[in-house]
């Protein structure tokens, strides 16, 4: 499978929860975990098997109608009633393999010939044609429910397709078709709450190697090692607690495994790389770790394909994986985010709540067992920002100075503030704490803010850089394993960005990472000679190249 890495910071050791994928823009990752799923349920065939007797899925290749109506057929279920009976259609271009498909589609009044007698079975399917299909799968008539032509628009409304398709496409590949097909599942049919999945299993339809939904993510190198983590999702018709790789290659090449198939072996493997029996480490009830070592050399030699990303060049892994045990779920969840005004917070706190999907939400902290904050502090611009200095605080309504033209402080003030709701934090945070709950923040970090007023009231914390939401869901819930490290260094508080009366700051550089506490009186530093940046409760300090994983 290709794998792709994510930079991402945790600064504390996270709470993870068990949370279904989410619709957004596909990643390779995402069209090959699809064809794999809809694989094991029979639905999506590849092109061809590998040297290890997998199946190659061709995803980067371009899908032709035929294939689209096969599709179409099995989502379905209708595949054995397709091949089992006796069709005519008009058709002379319809090569034999895909004859019991088109026939039977044609005869249900699901597709149509491009010619009197011409189906052009080979010419290139497109998104809207695709869709279409997939939509009359649901139950839905291009007649009376969607314009054929813009087939883009009802998935969307569905939570199908995210916006992803649109007049613009282009470009659809085998891979988007798997996408579509996966997402499709869980979409409700035409004037019913089942789904297609539904449909499909009550049919006897369903992933016969495992019906566990599961999430694996390439959490980092070690060496010589690439190290997977497992973990399974709350839309799993059945859940696991013990994820088994029975089998893994490299391009082909065997690897050698060390895996870790239980949370309680894989805490227990953090403690011994950390060398610290008290470190604390909180993961899904369902989490794995599998160490791969391959012969890098002979992996490369065998390559077809490779995938670059966090500067180096990885071999396409294939797995296979053993599931057992029993996942608990139903975790009640607080979400809300936070930003410069309370317009954008509430608009973020929907798509939030949105983007969560089946996860079990509350309206209340009183009523969570986990609290999620989604933090987005602003300060403007650096040199017109506020009528004052920069704002680094996050806060709301602080006073401060204010400046005058030649940059020096005086004795009016105003008021400040970088978020709005910050001062609701720790209510928050009281509020979940009170019935044992946790508190996971995280906090977009385009400048350098001063994190005390979200670490303190935290029991975890990530940073993202602009991140997408998703991928920092895909970290706050277990999914990925944060592996990057911060590229400044956070300052304590505003004690170590004091402007004296000539306007001159305390830390006269914005350098990052540089050594600032050469600039601190000694009256300010710890017993390790350290002022500027935040530290936290365990003791770290969140300085350049700094970050936490497990």
């Amino acid at each position: 499978m290709k794998k792709a890495l994510s930079l991402f910071l945790a600064l504390v050791l996270f709470l993870s929860l068990s949370l279904p994928a989410l619709a957004a823009a596909p990643t390779d990752a995402d069209q090959e975990n699809a064809a794999w799923t809809l694989y094991h349920m029979g639905l999506f065939q590849g092109t061809d098997t590998d040297k290890e007797g997998f199946p190659v899925f061709s995803l980067s290749d371009a899908p032709t109608r035929a294939q689209g109506v096969t599709m179409l057929v099995r989502l379905l279920g209708q595949e054995k009633a397709a091949l089992e009976g006796t069709w005519t259609t008009p058709f002379t271009d319809v090569p034999e393999w895909a004859q019991p498909y088109v026939g039977y589609a044609y005869d249900k009044g699901l597709t149509n010939g491009t010619g009197e007698t011409t189906f052009s079975a080979d010419k290139t399917l497109s998104a809207t044609e695709y869709l279409t299909l997939v939509l009359r799968a649901l139950g839905y008539d291009s007649a009376s429910d969607f314009a054929w032509d813009s087939a883009w628009t009802l998935p969307d409304k569905l939570g199908i397709t995210n916006q992803v398709y649109s007049a613009a496409t282009t470009t659809f590949l085998r891979g988007d078709v798997a996408w579509v097909s996966a997402q499709a599942l869980s979409a409700k049919e035409k004037g019913s709450d089942k789904t297609l999945a539904d449909t499909l299993a009550a049919q006897g339809i369903r992933d016969n190697n495992s019906r566990c939904v599961w999430k694996e993510d390439c959490v980092t190198v070690q060496k010589d090692k690439l190290v997977f983590s497992f973990a399974a999702t709350k839309d799993s018709k059945e859940t696991y607690t013990n994820f088994e790789v029975t089998s893994a290659t490299a391009n082909g090449v065997s690897c050698k495994i060390e895996q870790y198939s239980t949370p309680a072996k894989v805490k227990e493997q953090c403690r011994k790389i950390s060398r610290r029996e008290d470190v604390t480490v909180t993961l899904p009830d369902a989490f794995a770790l599998v160490y791969l070592s391959y012969d890098e050399t002979a992996a490369k030699d065998a390559a077809t394909e490779t995938v670059t990303a966090h500067q180096g060049t990885y071999p396409v892994i294939t797995l296979k994986l053993h599931c057992t045990g029993t996942l608990k779920d139903g975790t009640k969840v607080y979400a809300e985010a936070f930003g410069k005004s309370a317009e954008a917070g509430e608009a973020a706190t929907k798509a939030l709540r949105e983007m969560l999907g089946n996860v079990t939400l509350v309206d209340t902290p009183d009523e969570a067992q986990v609290a999620l904050l989604m933090v987005s502090p602003q300060s403007g611009a650096y040199f017109n920002a506020t009528p004052g200095y920069l704002e680094l605080d996050i806060c709301e309504d602080k006073t401060v100075c204010n400046v005058d033209e030649s940059g020096k402080p005086t004795t009016e003030t105003h008021k400040e503030t970088t978020l709005v709701g910050a001062n609701r934090l720790a209510g928050i945070a009281a509020a979940v704490h009170a019935h044992g709950g946790k508190v996971v923040s995280n906090i977009n970090c385009p400048l350098a803010w001063e994190v005390g007023n979200v670490e303190k009231v935290s029991d975890a914390l990530t940073v993202g850089f602009d991140t997408y939401p998703s991928a920092t869901l895909d970290v706050m819930f277990g999914r990925f394993a944060p592996v990057g490290k911060l590229p400044l260094t956070l300052p304590k508080g505003d004690e170590v960005l004091a402007v004296n009366a000539d306007g001159v700051c305390i830390s006269p550089n914005d350098v990052p990472g540089f050594a600032k506490d050469a600039y601190m009186p000694d009256s300010m530093k710890d017993e390790n000679g350290k002022a500027y940046a935040y530290r936290d409760a365990a003791g770290n300090y969140y300085e350049m190249n700094f970050g936490l994983t497990f």
